[in-house]
Order: structure tokens, then sequence, then C-alpha cells
């Protein structure tokens, strides 16, 4: 594990993925030691730790990921004779339906919500930041001049930034946020900014409170499905969202059917003003 560790530290990964892959090991070793040391496990030790948890399949299939990302390295190694992850079934995920949260949820938490959660929710709804992005935020990140937002890790790895929207820029003035250092700076006393976890934490606690059951990363499928409405450009969308994929953005972009029916209607209508009785071919 240790060797492990150091082998993803040298590949320079980021910290919150490192800890991923180490959190489904450590799960692994705890499953199944005493009587089989992760190193050792068969592929069918691997589908019983599996099948022990209940998980959607997206979480299966992640934890399959670190899992084969593990076994390649330690076959690599010289560790196993055998790479059993390499066998794994992995499952296969549905696409996911766009889920933003209603305006009227949008205004009923805002006209509420205290100084430390508003800033958050105005970050996910104004530049469709996720909760590890928003964590890691310096006021030293966010540029009047050009007006930007720079993003030092985005998901995937690197920097990536996103323009500061004026609404954003004067949301943020209104509260006692940091000007230098974290924006979201730890309250124990400890150095560094609160993690990703107590992030949505901080949102999501207050948004049940008032009565809002969405979520914080429910802001950002709004971000996404109304810039979508306003532009109809999903390649823009792609590059504001900073997906690396269309296909990514389109689970966030949520089309109203109501606007689905009106688009239809526009459609031309060619007719000779005949009535014809409607066939299929055969």
């Amino acid at each position: 594990m240790a060797r492990y560790l150091d082998h993803l530290r040298r590949r320079n990964l980021r910290p919150t993925y490192i800890d991923a892959q180490m959190r489904t090991l450590r799960r692994v070793e705890a499953f199944l030691e005493p009587e089989i040391h992760v190193v050792d496990a068969t592929t069918e030790d691997l589908e019983r730790y599996l099948d022990s948890h209940d998980q959607s399949a997206g979480s299966r299939a992640t934890e399959i990921a670190h899992l084969r990302a593990y076994f390649h390295w330690a076959h690599d190694e010289g560790l196993t004779l055998d790479d059993p992850a390499r066998r794994i079934t992995k499952p296969k995920q549905r696409r996911a339906l766009p889920r933003p949260i209603p305006d009227d949820k949008i205004a009923q938490a805002l006209e509420h919500a205290p100084d430390d959660v508003a800033p958050i929710l105005y970050l996910a709804l104004y530049a469709g930041l996720r909760a590890c992005e928003i964590a890691q935020l310096r006021a030293e990140d966010i540029s009047l001049d050009p007006p930007l937002i720079f993003i030092m890790e985005s998901k995937g790895g690197g920097m990536s930034s996103v323009p500061l929207a004026p609404q954003l820029e004067q949301a943020l003035r209104r509260y006692p946020l940091p000007r230098r250092g974290w924006l979201f700076p730890r309250l124990d006393g400890k150095p560094g900014h609160h993690s990703r976890v107590r992030i949505g934490q901080l949102a999501n606690q207050y948004l049940h409170s008032v009565g809002v059951d969405q979520t914080l990363h429910q802001w950002r499928h709004a971000y996404g499905s109304h810039l979508q409405r306003l532009t109809g450009n999903l390649r823009l969308v792609q590059e504001l969202m900073r997906h690396q994929s269309p296909n990514s953005t389109a689970i966030y972009t949520y089309v109203n059917p109501v606007e689905q029916v009106r688009a239809l209607a526009r459609l031309p209508m060619f007719d000779d003003g005949s009535e014809q009785e409607f066939r299929i071919a055969t």
C-alpha cells in the first residue's frame, strides 16, 4: 500500500483522486484481512467485496476503476502473477437526467441564506463551480480585470477559468469574505481550507433546513440549464461548464418540455389541402 501511494504521488495525481483510491483499497483491506491480503485477492474475492454493500452503478464503476488501477500497477511491479481486477464486469451506467434546482427554490434558498452559505450557492449558480472547486478558492483567484475566476485544480486535474458574471461579482461584495487567502478557511484554527465534503455539508444542511430538497450540485445543473436555454449553444455551454465532452454537458442542460412543444409547433406545415389517408409503407 505504501509503495502504491508513493507511485501515485510520483505521478503528480490530484490529492483528491489519490485519497479516493486509497479509501477504496482500505475498505477492501478491512473486508478481506486477516484471511487474505489485498495483493493476493482473486477476482472472486474482489467481487465478494463489491457485492457486500449497496451502491449505485456509478459508485461501483468508480471502485472497479480504482481496483483496476491498483492491480495493473501491482502486476507490472511483479507483485502478482495475474491481474484479478481486469476480469471484473463493469456495470452499464444509464444516462442521467438533468436535475436543475427549480427557480422558485433558488429564490427561496437565497432569501435567508446566512453569510457562510450564500457565497457558496452563488458560486455554484453563477459560475457553475463544483464543491471541490469552491473549497479551494482563494481571494486572489478572483480577478476583476479581466473578470475571471481562476480554478487551480479542476476535475480531472489542471488549471481552468470561468468568466466572472456581473451578478456574481455584485453578490460576493455583499458578504464578509477574506480579502486574501482562502475564501473558506478552516474554522478550527488549523491551516488550510474547508474540504469538499464540508462545503457540501454546509450548503445541503442549510437547504434542507429551509425545505429545499435539492443539493448544492443541482445549482450547477441550474447554471448549465439556464445557459442552454438563453443561448441555445451547447458548445458554448460545454466551455463554460468546463466539460471535455458535450455528452457530459447534455446531462446538466435541462430542456423544458413546454419549450419542446413550442419548437415542434414552429415546424413548417406542408399540406396541399387535400385529405389523404396516412399509411406506413410495407
